[in-house]
């Protein structure tokens, strides 16, 4: 089901890649980022999506011949196919969402989230920004072995929902 993913995911890669490139602040720089955790990232973003907001981020994506369940689906089974490490290799990829406290987002997405994308849910006090990023650094922290600890600088007080997406990966070389 992955493999469905897999073409529309490298299209989307390329093209983000061509665009950060051609980007000013970029220019002679080498670039790095991780096209699995953006597109997973969004396609968790659009379980709680509706109408033309959905469409743009399938669009972005190129999931538009897609149905909703199809790419899920194949998010679910893409990370539970990176879940079985091996002995020489560690990667484990997640996400989470951290929620307002006493904001109470429709169960169905918080469902969703947890079966598709391994999403946790906490909850976060988004009203005392400091508060918040702490909390938000000591989940990144601990779910990147502290090999992240200082990933967010500064949230808005305003925030309500964040949604957080981690790779950790550990390699060793047999020689």
């Amino acid at each position: 089901m992955s493999s469905l993913l897999a073409p529309h995911n490298a299209d989307f890669t390329f093209s983000l890649y061509k665009k950060l490139a051609a980007h000013p602040e970029y220019q002679g720089k080498n670039i790095f980022f991780s096209p699995l955790s953006i597109s997973m990232a969004l396609s968790m973003l659009a379980l709680g999506a509706k109408g033309e907001t959905h469409s743009q981020i399938f669009s972005t994506l190129g999931y538009s011949a897609l149905t909703p369940d199809q790419v899920n689906e194949g998010y679910e089974h893409l990370l539970h196919m990176l879940s079985h490490s091996q002995d020489t290799m560690l990667l484990e990829a997640g996400s989470a969402v951290a929620v307002r406290e006493g904001f109470k987002p429709l169960d169905k997405f918080l469902k969703d989230a947890q079966h598709y994308y391994q999403g946790e849910a906490f909850s976060v006090d988004f009203s005392k920004p400091e508060v918040a990023v702490q909390e938000v650094n000591k989940y990144i922290a601990k779910k990147t072995k502290d090999m992240i600890t200082d990933m967010v600088k500064e949230l808005d007080p305003d925030t309500v929902m964040m949604l957080i997406n981690f790779i950790y990966f550990r390699g060793t070389v047999d020689t």
